[in-house]
Order: C-alpha cells, then sequence, then structure tokens
C-alpha cells in the first residue's frame, strides 16, 4: 500500500477513485480531507462524496461546509504517505480523525445532599440571579454525550437536538455524562437549578460511550452556529490538535458564538485540545476550599476555573447525582456567558471574554485568571452596559416586634452596591414563635429611568427552616403600608434570593420619588401545627438589600 501512496497524482479524483475501486481492501481510517476551493465541486461531482446527514436533517450543515471531505482509507495506510501523494493534487490538509474523550474524574461514592450544593453558592450565582436568571431565546448547546430527554428538569429546556453519530435527532445519552452537564448549565425543578435556568438548551451527541471524533465535534459545531446557538460549551479533549476543529470554531467564532471547553483531568500543564484554542475558553476544576482539584490541568493554556468535585446535577433516569472533573466544572462558565449575553443585545464574544477575565475572583497562579464569580461579573456588566439600574437604600431601619405591633428602632448599615462584597445589613435574634424582624428601606427613584411601571425589590438572606418572609411596601396616600409578597423558602441552600415584582399603583412613590417598603421575617404561630420544625430562635441574616427598575 504504501507503494501506491507514493505515486504523484495529478488530481485528488484520481487517487481517491483508485482507493474507492480496490479489491478486498477493509475500510476502517477515516481521514478528512481538506480541499482547495476549486475542487470541492468536482470531488462531490465525480466521487459523490457524502459527508451531509439524512433526510431527517437535509438542511444541516456538513463538514463541506468549511471545504472537508471525510474518507475511509485502507486500515494500514499510512496519513503521512497520503498526505505527501495529495500536496500536489489540489488538497490543502489531510488528518486523520483524532480521537475525543468525555473528561469526568472519579468521585465520591457516598455524599450528603447539603455537602454537594456548594457549587452555586461558591461562584456567588443566588445573588448574579437577581439581576437575570437569562433569557428563553438564549440558546447554550451542549456537545457530549447526549442527553435524557424525558429528564423532569432538562426536558422543557431542550430545543433542536441532533445526533452527529447517527445524523439524527436521537440525542439519547448512553452514559450519563451529557446529561450531568445540561443539568448544570440550565436544568430546572422544584428541587435543583441550573446556572442558567431561563436559557435554553441544543443538545449535540458527539460521543459514544464517552468517546467520539474530531469530526463529529466539527460537524456539531457548525449545527450549533447554524442552528441558532449563542454559547457552546465542550467536556471533552484529548491532547491532540485538529485541524478540522480549528477551523469549526473559527466558523462560530466568525459568527460571534462563544465556545467554552474543559481544559482536562491530566494534573498537568501539558495543553489538550480543543480547549487550548487561541478561541475557545478554557476551564480549570476547583474544590470547595477554592484549590485545584487533584485531577485538574492548570498552566497557561487554563484561562479560569469553576466548581468541578462533587458537583451534584442531573443523572440519566430522571434522578440526581455527584460527578467530578473539568467536564463538570466548563457548563458553569458556559452558563455565565449565556446571562451576560442574556442582557446585553449584540454583545460580542471577545467582550464576554473579557467581563468573565477581568471579574474572578484569584485563587492562585496556576491559570490564567481566577475562579469566576458571577454576581461581580454580572453587576460589571450592569455597570458597562446600563442595561439594568440597581439601587441600594438611601436610609435603612431595623423593625422588630410581635406580629404586626412593632417598634421602630435604631438605623442600621446597608448593602454595598459591589454583590461580590456584600455588607450584612441586619443580623437580628429572634426569640419566640410570632415575632417579627423586618428592615425598612428608602430609596430615590428616577422616574425616568423606569424601564416599565414596576419595581423589584431583591434580598439575600441567610435560609431558615419554618421562616416566612413577607414584602410590604409603604403608600405614601394612604400611609399604610401594602403586603405585596410572601415567600416561603423550599431550598436547602445556605442563602436564599428573594424577588418581589412590585407595580407601582398609585401612591407607592412619594412626591419626591421616593419608593419605602418594608421586608420582613417571621415564625407564623398559627402554623404551628403544620410544621416539622419549629425553631425555638432563629437569626435572621440579610446580605443585600436593593431595588431593579
Amino acid at each position: 500500500m504504501k507503494k501506491l501512496y507514493g505515486f504523484k497524482l495529478n488530481h485528488v479524483v484520481t487517487f481517491l477513485t483508485a482507493l474507492i475501486l480496490l479489491p478486498n481492501i477493509v475500510f476502517s481510517k477515516k481521514i478528512l480531507v481538506k480541499l482547495e476551493k476549486e475542487n470541492i465541486d468536482n470531488v462531490k461531482k465525480n466521487l459523490s462524496v457524502q459527508c451531509g446527514y439524512s433526510d431527517v436533517h437535509e438542511e444541516v450543515s456538513c463538514l463541506e461546509k468549511l471545504g472537508y471531505v471525510e474518507l475511509e482509507i485502507p486500515d494500514e495506510a499510512d496519513i503521512e504517505d497520503v498526505a505527501s501523494s495529495l500536496s500536489e493534487s489540489g488538497v490543502d490538509s489531510v488528518e486523520e480523525d483524532v480521537e475525543r474523550y468525555s473528561y469526568e474524574a472519579p468521585g465520591r461514592e457516598s455524599f450528603s445532599l447539603i455537602q454537594s450544593l456548594w457549587a452555586l453558592d461558591k461562584i456567588k450565582v443566588p445573588q448574579a440571579w437577581t439581576i437575570t436568571k437569562g433569557n428563553e431565546n438564549i440558546v447554550i448547546a451542549v456537545l457530549d454525550s447526549g442527553v435524557d430527554m424525558n429528564h423532569p428538569a432538562i426536558k422543557a429546556r431542550i430545543i433542536s437536538p441532533l445526533n452527529c453519530i447517527t445524523k439524527k435527532d436521537d440525542a439519547y445519552d448512553d452514559n450519563g455524562h451529557g446529561t450531568h452537564c445540561m443539568g448544570s448549565v440550565a436544568g430546572i425543578s422544584d428541587m435543583f437549578s441550573g446556572a442558567a435556568p431561563n436559557c435554553k438548551i441544543m443538545p449535540i451527541k458527539v460521543l459514544h460511550d464517552g468517546k467520539g471524533f474530531s469530526s463529529w465535534i466539527a460537524q456539531g459545531i457548525i449545527y450549533a452556529v447554524d442552528n441558532g446557538a449563542d454559547v457552546i460549551s465542550m467536556s471533552l479533549g484529548s491532547q491532540r490538535i485538529s485541524k478540522v476543529e480549528e477551523d469549526a470554531i473559527r466558523y462560530a467564532r466568525d459568527n460571534n458564538v462563544l465556545i467554552v471547553a474543559a481544559a482536562g483531568n491530566s494534573n498537568s500543564d501539558v495543553p489538550e485540545w480543543p480547549a487550548s484554542s487561541k478561541e475557545v475558553i478554557s476551564v480549570g476544576a476547583t474544590d470547595v476550599y477554592d484549590s485545584k482539584t487533584d485531577f485538574s490541568n492548570f498552566g497557561i493554556t487554563v484561562d479560569v476555573a469553576a466548581p468541578g468535585e462533587d458537583i451534584f446535577s442531573t443523572v440519566v433516569g430522571g434522578g440526581y447525582g455527584i460527578k467530578s472533573g473539568t467536564s463538570m466544572a466548563a457548563p458553569y462558565v458556559a452558563a455565565l456567558c449565556a446571562l451576560l449575553k442574556s442582557m446585553v443585545e449584540g454583545i460580542t464574544s471577545e467582550e464576554i471574554e473579557q467581563l468573565v477575565y477581568n471579574n474572578t475572583d484569584y485563587i492562585g497562579g496556576w491559570l490564567n485568571h481566577g475562579r469566576i464569580n458571577y454576581a461581580k461579573t454580572l453587576e460589571a456588566t450592569c455597570k458597562k452596559y446600563g442595561s439594568v439600574c440597581l439601587s441600594i437604600p438611601a436610609d435603612v431601619g431595623m423593625v422588630t416586634g410581635e406580629d404586626e405591633d412593632m417598634m421602630f428602632a435604631e438605623n442600621v448599615g446597608y448593602s454595598t452596591d459591589d454583590p461580590s462584597m456584600f455588607t450584612r445589613v441586619l443580623s437580628k435574634r429572634i426569640e419566640k414563635l410570632g415575632q417579627v424582624a423586618s428592615v425598612v428601606a428608602e430609596h430615590s427613584v428616577d422616574k425616568s429611568m423606569l424601564a416599565k411601571n414596576e419595581i423589584q425589590i431583591q434580598a439575600f438572606v441567610g435560609n431558615c427552616e419554618s421562616v416566612d418572609y413577607d414584602v410590604f411596601v409603604y403608600n405614601w396616600k394612604k400611609k399604610v403600608y401594602e403586603r405585596v409578597e410572601c415567600y416561603i423558602p423550599v431550598s436547602t441552600s445556605k442563602y436564599v434570593t428573594i424577588l418581589a415584582d412590585v407595580p407601582l399603583k398609585d401612591g407607592y412613590l412619594s412626591e419626591e420619588g421616593i419608593f419605602k417598603y418594608q421586608f420582613s421575617a417571621i415564625i407564623p404561630p398559627k402554623r404551628k401545627l403544620f410544621r416539622k420544625k419549629m425553631p425555638e430562635s432563629f437569626e435572621l441574616i440579610l446580605d443585600m438589600l436593593r431595588i431593579r427598575v
């Protein structure tokens, strides 16, 4: 066979036709041939080279869009000899289809639910949700092992699935890796939430049993771009670079689609691809202590880090479980990028990268930037683009008492406008049932800044079982507080975010534009029989209070 490949063929068609006509040869090695533009149509016409999809997806782009054809050659063929034979035949490059693998690392066999809910709090996702939880028009494509299409936390978020192996829309998950990653991105249920729960997920299967090829991944990128994805997340790779992947990444970048990829689990500074591409955000993994995990790659090709050890998310079969790896870290960065896309229409990939990089938390010199911080990044976006108007109170007072018989107390502090540096607004211990702890706040509102006739009150409070939170708005004309929201936490997180959307009724703004409200916490005595646990006392912790107009 080497003798055959040593010939100098005048045209790529002659070479490829010779291969096709050879008898008794097993064609098991796939190569990717990039042709000069003028040869593409000629090759397709003469050999009917098929790299498109089945009739189910005739509209889906294939590698020919980037000038590539996929061909099988004899297993014993030498790729360098093939490339040499085609060097004068209108061929730009020849490469073997590079293998890629998922980046899942061994995790603990046993865990508690509370221990595994650390990730979102660490990167300050709940605080960021006071600004946005995403937009359903923003799509995150996840190139992975597929998805459990019927998982209750995921099925409503799915859009335009594709299996790049079968070329059909059966993006089933054969090992659970993809389902876990997609839950972290945008899953949502009564007991669980991904980091961008209002965004859509585009599942693209490019791995089978944890293994795939660069041609599948490149086709998945092209499909994602052509079908409306805004961000692409890839928790896979290996130490071999692939030209077809690089061209697909460039295609995505040219269409303002941002790509995020896991850095790898080799505990090494050896670059792994596609994460090491200059046009991809490379993500390492941290543990609950903000240290590099013992498996995460490091070095100059790792851009940022995110939680990647003992991550709680969705699993095949409709349940939940933990996994570890840089695979688990990359979805959090992809979701952050999707939130930025949700906030600023037309924001570029370059602008998103800088916002993410410039607002990380320093965790050591093992990577280029730091560990992502959702709240800091979204707040910086607000300040830069003015897409959201946030206001901290002009005045804050504390109220305590029994039920509605409350007495005003001395003035207390209020939160800084930087949510990554929250100051304590209030820490008040409630000693018996029916006792209330409240904060009264005033904001000066510029009526011209009201995008709609509504104000959103945002509070970030310490969670406490059996405590209800109420929001009252002061009616300046009636001179009374009117209840507008009651919130009963069901989350197991250490903190909960409370959002109260208040339509601006007549009287809710004073003539001077002052908006006044009361945020209260109470253990309701009348519900004692209906609660499993009733604390004898609790501490109301309020770490952020502000409004959004």
